[in-house]
């Protein structure tokens, strides 16, 4: 059987990497986010000669040369993460839920065939994520915690905002000079969001596959609904 490390590198494609970068942390600028991250012209005239950057007076002169960073670059970070959703999304949303066992902790899995069996076709329809329709993540919470002197269990939350088709609105949206934001909002109504809580154990000599210990999918309306009725 293969390991979940294995099964999420059979499915990685990297024609997708760049794309969801951009809307990793970008997704609310659509249009200037793609147009920024083009090869071509336009980021030839950003480029700087050697002098002028010999020439930048810093406020705190560098330590080290190196091109600084910014901010957290998650994909990287949660690369196997992005592949995962998609993977377990795509076996559920098939109905063929025996395809997530070996991704998700035991009881994890009693406890989703239990309410899986109580779905429509249509819901089951409704769990699909491609990797595309990612259009915001973040890590909710990260927890450390040390089980022995030799033993350390890590467990990654994180939330997932995803949107189908919304990479053919962007396109759409650049290529048409008419597009009406209406168009976005009707996109916009149907966004999902997903939470997948993803451990690993760290021994001292070797550590396990990241598996997923929790997993939800929601409509944001759904979400909002909840709110309030929690507030009454």
């Amino acid at each position: 059987m293969l390991s979940m490390s294995r099964r999420l590198s059979l499915h990685f494609n990297p024609f997708h990497v760049n794309s969801l970068q951009n809307r990793l942390f970008y997704g609310h600028k659509l249009a200037p986010v793609l147009s920024s991250t083009r090869c071509g012209p336009q980021s030839r005239q950003l480029s700087t000669s050697d002098d002028q950057k010999e020439a930048f007076e810093y406020s705190i002169p560098p330590l080290m040369k190196f091109t600084p960073k910014g901010m957290p670059n998650l994909f990287y970070a949660l690369k196997n993460q992005f592949i995962a959703v998609s993977i377990i999304s795509s076996n559920l949303a098939n109905d063929h839920i025996e395809g997530i066992k070996e991704m998700i902790t035991e009881e994890a899995y009693e406890e989703v065939v239990k309410n899986f069996s109580d779905y429509s076709l249509q819901q089951k329809s409704l769990l699909k994520v491609n990797t595309e329709d990612i259009l915001f993540c973040y890590p909710y919470n990260i927890q450390i915690m040390k089980q022995s002197p030799d033993s350390v269990t890590v467990k990654i939350f994180v939330v997932f905002d995803c949107v189908s088709g919304i990479n053919d609105l962007i396109q759409n949206h650049m290529s048409n000079q008419n597009f009406k934001f209406m168009s976005f909002n009707k996109y916009m109504q149907n966004k999902i969001c997903l939470n997948y809580q993803f451990i690993r154990h760290y021994m001292k000599d070797n550590q396990s596959d990241w598996i997923v210990d929790k997993l939800l999918h929601m409509k944001d309306k759904d979400i909002l609904k909840m709110y309030r009725l929690f507030r009454k």
